[in-house]
C-alpha cells in the first residue's frame, strides 16, 4: 500500500463554500445547504459580512472575505465558491490569494454562455437586487462584453426575506415569482438565447423554469458541476 500523507484532522471535503454571516432559511439546491451537492462540502462563514454594502461590492469587505478563503482554503478543500453571486465583485481577489480555483458567482458563466450562443443572442439575467447589480460585478468575472438584460426579485417581495435576512421563508412564494419575473423579462426582450441566475439562493427553481421556458437556464449548480467533475474525475468502463 502507498503511503499517505497527513497534518490535518479531517480530510475528503472537495469543496468550500463562503458564506454570508445571515440566519435566512437555506432549502435544499440553495448554496447554503449540505444536501445540495454531490461531494462532501465545507461551509465557512464571513464574520460580519453581508447587507446592502456587500452586494454593492464595497472594497473595506474585500479584507475579511480574502482571509475567510485563506482559512477555508488550509481546511484541505480543493476549491471555493460563494453562497452568493454579488462575490463577483471580489473573484479577482480571491483566485489571486488562494492556490485552489475559486468561482464565486455563476456570473462566471456569461462568457462561456454567450460564446455558446454564437455571440447572437442576449443573456436573460435574474437577480435579487437589480439596483445592486452593477458594472463592476460583470467585470470582476470578465464579462463586460456580454449584453445582458436584467431582471431585478426585488420587485416582486419574497426576496426581501433573503435581502434583509429574516428568519422565515415562503419558498413556493418565491418560485412563483421567479417565474413572474422571467416572464417579464421575456416580455421586454423576447430575443434573449439563455437564463442565468445570478442569485445562488435560485437553482431550487431550475426546474420550474426549465418547463416554463424553452432556454437553457444556468446558475451556480451548473458551475458547481463542471468544477465538481474537473476535480472528481470519472474512471470511465464499457465495451469497445
Amino acid at each position: 500500500m502507498t503511503t499517505v500523507r497527513g497534518g490535518r484532522p479531517f480530510y475528503g471535503e472537495v469543496l468550500g463554500v463562503l458564506m454570508l454571516d445571515k440566519r435566512v432559511p437555506r432549502i435544499p439546491g440553495d448554496m447554503g445547504n449540505a444536501w445540495t451537492f454531490d461531494v462532501p462540502v465545507r461551509f465557512h462563514v464571513v464574520p460580519g459580512v453581508q447587507g446592502e454594502a456587500f452586494r454593492r461590492g464595497d472594497r473595506t469587505l474585500a479584507g475579511p472575505i480574502v482571509r475567510a478563503a485563506q482559512e477555508l482554503e488550509a481546511t484541505g478543500v480543493r476549491a471555493i465558491a460563494g453562497c452568493s453571486g454579488f462575490f463577483a465583485a471580489y473573484q479577482r481577489d480571491l483566485a489571486e490569494a488562494v492556490r485552489v480555483p475559486v468561482f464565486s458567482s455563476s456570473l462566471l458563466l456569461l462568457p462561456l454562455i454567450y460564446e455558446m450562443l454564437g455571440r447572437r443572442q442576449g443573456i436573460g439575467v435574474i437577480t435579487a437586487d437589480a439596483a445592486a447589480l452593477g458594472k463592476h460585478h460583470f467585470e470582476g468575472v470578465g464579462a463586460a462584453h456580454v449584453p445582458v438584460v436584467v431582471e431585478g426579485l426585488e420587485r416582486y417581495g419574497e426576496i426581501r426575506a433573503i435581502l434583509d435576512d429574516e428568519e422565515t421563508l415562503d419558498p413556493e412564494r418565491l418560485g412563483e415569482q421567479v417565474v413572474a419575473a422571467v416572464r417579464r423579462l421575456r416580455g421586454r426582450e423576447p430575443g434573449v438565447g439563455a437564463l442565468l441566475l445570478e442569485c445562488h439562493n435560485l437553482p431550487p427553481y431550475g426546474p420550474v423554469l426549465r418547463r416554463e421556458t424553452d432556454l437553457p437556464i444556468f446558475d451556480i449548480y451548473s458551475l458547481v458541476a463542471l468544477i465538481h467533475h474537473a476535480l472528481v474525475k470519472k474512471d470511465f468502463q464499457g465495451l469497445l
